[in-house]
């Protein structure tokens, strides 16, 4: 898996250097870039010393924010079991609602209509659904924010309007197949 990344990396257009250095950079200062980060050596080289680098638990520094990077991913991770707790309390909560209310209902209809939110949420990718809620809630009606966690200003995550409702798009498009999957057999 290592050695994919590190090609899929390298394959990419343009290199890391150039996105931290301007246009009209000297050339001896990209030399002097490439050097330290080691893009002068050969691709095997380059290789086995990021990996030696990575299995120490160095990261190395984001390029966007010249923070280290494992510093980055530890301050997502509580964002990210926060939602991933939210999208699955949400998904099983209507899931077995759905369910239920398919399997006591006598009406036909409501059996298809189950069956037809069953069947959509295992289809419907979720890259493809966060990107409509974004486009149909945030650019056209502009009542929900498209990303973030919360207000710019804030210290970090709290229970309220603010930070929840940065929340309801994320939550709803990683619910979307926990649904369709458990909705299914509970009809």
């Amino acid at each position: 898996m290592s050695l994919l990344v590190f090609a899929l990396v390298h394959l990419a257009p343009g290199d890391p250097i150039s996105a931290i250095v301007p246009a009209d950079a000297p050339q001896e200062v990209i030399d002097k870039l490439k050097e330290y980060y080691g893009f002068d050596k050969p691709l095997p080289v380059q290789y086995f010393r990021w990996l030696a680098v990575t299995l120490t638990g160095d990261l190395g520094t984001s390029i966007g924010t010249g923070r280290p990077v494992a510093t980055e991913v530890a301050s997502a991770f509580g964002n990210t079991i926060i939602l991933a707790i939210a999208a699955t309390l949400f998904a099983f909560s209507l899931a077995v609602f759905l369910g239920t209310s398919a399997a006591y209902a006598k009406s036909r209809i409501v059996d298809r209509l189950v069956t037809l939110i069953s069947l959509m949420g295992v289809s419907v990718p979720h890259f493809w659904l966060a990107i409509v809620l974004v486009i149909i809630f945030s650019v056209e009606m502009g009542v929900l924010p498209p990303m973030g966690i919360g207000p710019e200003n804030s210290a970090g995550w709290r229970f309220d309007w603010p930070h929840l409702k940065h929340m309801i798009l994320p939550t709803i498009a990683l619910s979307v197949i926990p649904l369709g999957v458990v909705t299914r057999p509970g009809r």
